[in-house]
């Protein structure tokens, strides 16, 4: 009897020393799947600067330099971004395993549909026209009569539809700078992009910014990174927790790309400005 209970504690402890040892090694073998996890992942965005672009035929963007720094958090290589046309990288990225599309607006309707990263930052639309448009615009309502240019499945196109503006009076592109000649060459009224993007749209399509102006400010939700709604949730929660972590080095990209004001900052951002001397550096001595 003695015996037997003596081989039963041994076996307790032995398992008790097993799960410890597993335990203590799951960092380590976690650490490992997320390298090979993140070498596996197809990412995805379009040419939407100052978000995702082309610059000397490289990919950048803040959102690019964004998930690079969490890339180099891991001390994993950078694998191939891909950009391509909105529609497109969203449809493979809610459609294929081990796929992720930016930034995407998250929305009510499209939360279930992926596993979410972010936000990276607050995300607001404009709508432009040329600058001799005088009538009187207070609301996306206001917009019906109007020919408008709008990125394929954006978020705002859905803002359009659901404010039911006529299908004939929608024109969907692709590229953003295809919209903007459109409106310069008055083949639509209007275009709707980001605030951010609109000073490097009208550079890339060499066209002055005097013969546009802001007709009315629309409301977006934040962008994120969305991952393919199979992507393992501990990959998301490790990709999160990075990003977190990232938040000085983020608030350094915001200055760099000029969006480091109200507008653009995340209730985390604000928050931690408020609580640093990041406006109000101390003065050096004389």
């Amino acid at each position: 009897m003695t015996t037997t209970l003596h081989i039963i504690k041994g076996m307790v402890f032995l398992l008790v020393f097993t799960g410890f040892v597993q335990a203590k090694e799951t960092p380590s073998e976690q650490n490992q799947q997320i390298s090979k996890t993140i070498e596996n992942i197809t990412y995805y965005s379009e040419n939407y600067p100052p978000s995702s672009y082309y610059e000397n035929g490289e990919v950048t963007g803040i959102s690019v330099e964004t998930l690079r720094l969490i890339w180099d958090h891991f001390g994993v290589v950078h694998p191939k971004i891909h950009l391509a046309p909105w529609l497109r990288s969203y449809r493979t990225a809610l459609s294929t395993p081990n796929t992720m599309v930016f930034g995407t607006s998250r929305t009510a309707e499209r939360d279930p549909l992926f596993k979410w990263v972010g936000p990276l930052f607050a995300s607001n639309r404009i709508i432009i026209a040329r600058s001799d448009f005088s009538d009187e615009v207070r609301s996306i309502r206001d917009l019906l009569p109007y020919t408008i240019a709008v990125n394929r499945q954006a978020v705002t196109h859905t803002q359009l539809k659901q404010a039911g503006h006529p299908k004939n009076k929608i024109e969907e592109v692709t590229v953003l700078k295809q919209a903007m000649l459109m409106l310069a060459s008055n083949r639509v009224d209007m275009v709707i992009l980001s605030k951010g993007a609109f000073n490097r749209l009208l550079k890339q399509a060499e066209l002055p910014p005097e013969n546009f102006k802001v007709i009315l400010n629309l409301e977006a939700p934040s962008s994120y990174f969305a991952f393919n709604i199979d992507t393992p949730s501990w990959v998301i929660n490790k990709y999160q927790t990075a990003f977190d972590s990232l938040l000085p080095e983020r608030i350094e990209l915001m200055k760099k790309y000029d969006l480091f004001i109200s507008d653009f900052m995340t209730p985390e951002m604000k928050k931690y400005t408020e609580n640093t001397d990041i406006f109000n550096p101390p003065a050096t001595s004389q």
